[in-house]
């Protein structure tokens, strides 16, 4: 079989960018209006535009000093506001940040290959057409970053790293704290830090224990997430608060299984304790049935958070993008899911433009949590069939 080039992934990164910047062409060369026919119609929306305008980013204000705050972690907020004043019309903005979420996306696929070992993973998560239309919506390929780096430090035992690395991305986006979990159960369940399986007769085991080893991510973690919030906690703490005050007055929002429901005429009463209620029995389910492998883990568990979440927006699929091909997923289910998410991308542009009907959208909504099932179920069958392979080899 002929070795892929080790420069490819990077490549087709690139080129799913591009093909990105193409797709997005029409809103971009007419300036980014918020012209609803445009953006919904033309499948073209981006929140940069929309937000370097809307929450005074555009007039030089820092993002959470402003009565209408952004509704954003701090670290994303850093980067919206660094981005603004290097920018002056929403175009600039708009390929500023893409080019930013291209580095975050090379160093994503960097780090997918040195976790997983092979070029092709990396290649994998290049080439999918997920990223062409959503790696430009919103900043999330920044803590889809650090959530990568953060695995792939926790593999070569760098614990304290880990531990940064999931506080600078939990600072950006609040799900990277999941891998905290993750790393807690795989640690207890193999005496040791390290990804893979447990360590053969012979082999030289941690010294400390494996609950103490997992404590250095978690104190390193909570530090730099205290260490970068607490310049904004300070100094406008009301706008620091928005984005916890959205979250928990949000009601049932667009891509949710409970704003589908309610589409179709079924209320769902205590939205926010349902939401958690369902969270926690997935949580406990993947606790007890789960392979204790903390790629495979983190993976389960960011799932999860999706499936049962108040919101789901498009871009979200990136989140589970570079985990789910980490974890191992057949390249069968990875092509099902993402044509799921890419005929529920085109489902939610098409809603709120008003051209597709309630019970077709929530159609688009059920359909991608299926598949995003079906994948995870196809990750714990394919890491079980591996290890029975191996155990027999």
């Amino acid at each position: 079989m002929t070795r892929l080039p080790n420069w490819s992934p990077y490549a087709a990164a690139v080129l799913a960018f591009a093909a990105g910047m193409w797709q997005k062409w029409p809103c971009h060369s007419a300036g980014w209006p918020y012209d609803r026919e445009l953006i919904f119609g033309r499948l073209c929306y981006s929140d940069f535009p929309v937000l370097y305008e809307g929450r005074g980013l555009a007039q030089g204000h820092f993002p959470y000093s402003t009565e209408r705050s952004f509704e954003y972690p701090v670290l994303t907020g850093y980067l919206a506001d660094i981005t603004a004043r290097l920018s002056g019309t929403p175009a600039a903005y708009y390929l500023l940040n893409a080019f930013v979420m291209l580095a975050c996306t090379l160093v994503t696929v960097w780090a997918t290959v040195r976790l997983t070992g092979r070029t092709g993973a990396g290649l994998i998560v290049g080439l999918s057409p997920v990223l062409a239309v959503t790696g430009t919506i919103n900043w999330d390929m920044l803590p889809v970053m650090f959530t990568m780096l953060a695995l792939l430090l926790f593999k070569r035992d760098q614990q304290w790293l880990a531990g940064v690395a999931i506080g600078l991305g939990t600072a950006a986006k609040l799900y990277p704290a999941l891998l905290l979990l993750a790393f807690l159960v795989a640690s207890r369940r193999r005496g040791s830090s390290r990804l893979g399986p447990p360590p053969a007769a012979g082999e030289r085991k941690a010294h400390w224990p494996p609950l103490a080893l997992a404590s250095r991510p978690v104190i390193a973690a909570g530090l730099t997430w205290v260490v970068v919030n607490l310049p904004v906690v300070v100094l406008f703490p009301d706008g620091w608060l928005e984005f916890f005050r959205l979250n928990q007055s949000r009601p049932a929002d667009f891509g949710s299984v409970y704003y589908a429901l309610e589409l179709l005429g079924i209320k769902t009463p205590s939205l926010n304790v349902l939401a958690m209620v369902a969270l926690g029995l997935c949580v406990l389910a993947i606790l007890l049935w789960a392979p204790r492998d903390p790629v495979v883990l983190s993976f389960l568990l960011v799932a999860a958070f999706l499936v049962t979440n108040k919101v789901y927006s498009p871009q979200y699929v990136l989140w589970l993008l570079p985990l789910a091909v980490a974890a191992g997923a057949p390249l069968l289910s990875l092509v099902l899911w993402q044509a799921g998410e890419l005929a529920y991308w085109w489902s939610v542009w098409k809603h709120l433009h008003g051209s597709i009907t309630y019970d077709g959208y929530a159609f688009f909504v059920f359909a991608r949590v299926a598949v995003t099932l079906v994948l995870c179920a196809s990750v714990v069958i394919a890491f079980r069939h591996e290890r029975v392979l191996a155990r027999s080899s």
